[in-house]
């Protein structure tokens, strides 16, 4: 009688993960970028590659590497620093399209993944767990928000710009490492599909701004009867000649509303202020003086910026 294997349940896993890091394998892009080792990148589409922002340093020499091809010229479309993401064209790139791939089905804490990452002989897999799925708090100023996922590892050498794969085999999201230090963290599909459509039409994503620097304070009880809430924004500090300055407010204001709906957090200024506002005039809720008032201020487009010395804004 042939012996069963007794660790029939391990095998099968080993077996479940060799087959997925192959079928998953013809999304991985390599990408000479500047570095010593090359960026990792995600097929997007063909001819489109999604990477982290953070992993590019020379945007004009820069070449893409497929899973059957040599290499390709490759020029930036755009990058969004906020969300450590970056999208690539690569003309005669071909494989699997992404973005229709994902179920976009929310994870749960517990669930088993595997982070992928390109190398020059072969993919790097590690099986981990998502330790935690929840908002993340803007890193940088005008920094995009969303349902991001972090991982139970280490970041590794090639992580940022790889793909998340759940365990039906479904790539989920797009890897860095580049959003808080040390931390390995992953970007849902939908997050990233947006962030790529905006990077592909303009070359930029647009945040709405007001030049203001606020923290949050309890409002007065008296003011609290003018139809206050019990928090709001003290405006500790403005850019001159921004939308805030030359709209007339004043250091030492509280904003307690904004279109009418209440300001509690710095967090839900940045909400109000998404890249359609850019251009629009909105009516804010100030408290000065023990006074209400209304201001209407024009919301600016923040300003561009760039990573690493010698990348160049396109």
């Amino acid at each position: 009688m042939e012996d069963q294997n007794p660790y029939a349940a391990l095998a099968d896993l080993s077996d479940d993960l060799s087959r997925l890091t192959t079928a998953v394998a013809p999304h991985l892009v390599l990408i000479e970028a500047g570095r010593r080792r090359p960026a990792t990148g995600t097929m997007w589409r063909e001819g489109v590659v999604v990477t982290a922002a953070h992993a590019i340093r020379d945007t004009e020499h820069m070449r893409a590497i497929g899973s059957s091809s040599a290499p390709l010229a490759a020029t930036l479309a755009g990058w969004d620093l906020a969300s450590d993401l970056a999208v690539l064209k690569v003309d005669q790139l071909t494989g699997p399209s992404l973005s229709m791939q994902a179920d976009l089905r929310a994870m749960l804490v517990g669930e088993l993944v595997v982070a992928l990452s390109g190398s020059s002989n072969a993919p790097v897999a590690r099986l981990t767990m998502v330790s935690g799925v929840g908002r993340l708090e803007p890193l940088r100023r005008g920094g995009r928000r969303g349902d991001v996922i972090e991982l139970d590892l280490e970041p590794f050498s090639g992580f940022s710009g790889g793909p998340l794969v759940d365990s039906r085999g479904n790539i989920v999201a797009i890897n860095t490492a580049g959003l808080v230090r040390g931390v390995a963290l992953a970007l849902p599909l939908d997050l990233v599909s947006s962030v790529v459509d905006e990077l592909l039409a303009r070359g930029r994503i647009a945040r709405g701004y007001l030049g203001i620097g606020v923290h949050p304070v309890r409002v007065p009880s008296a003011d609290r009867d003018r139809g206050a809430t019990g928090s709001g924004l003290l405006v500790h500090s403005m850019e001159v000649d921004g939308p805030a300055e030359r709209a007339g407010l004043m250091v030492g204001d509280i904003l307690i509303s904004i279109e009418g709906r209440s300001l509690d957090t710095p967090l839900r200024l940045l909400e109000e202020l998404g890249g359609e506002r850019v251009g629009e005039s909105v009516v804010l809720g100030v408290i000065r003086g023990g006074n209400s008032i209304e201001i209407t201020v024009v919301v600016g487009e923040r300003p561009q910026r760039t990573a690493g010395r010698r990348c160049r804004s396109r």
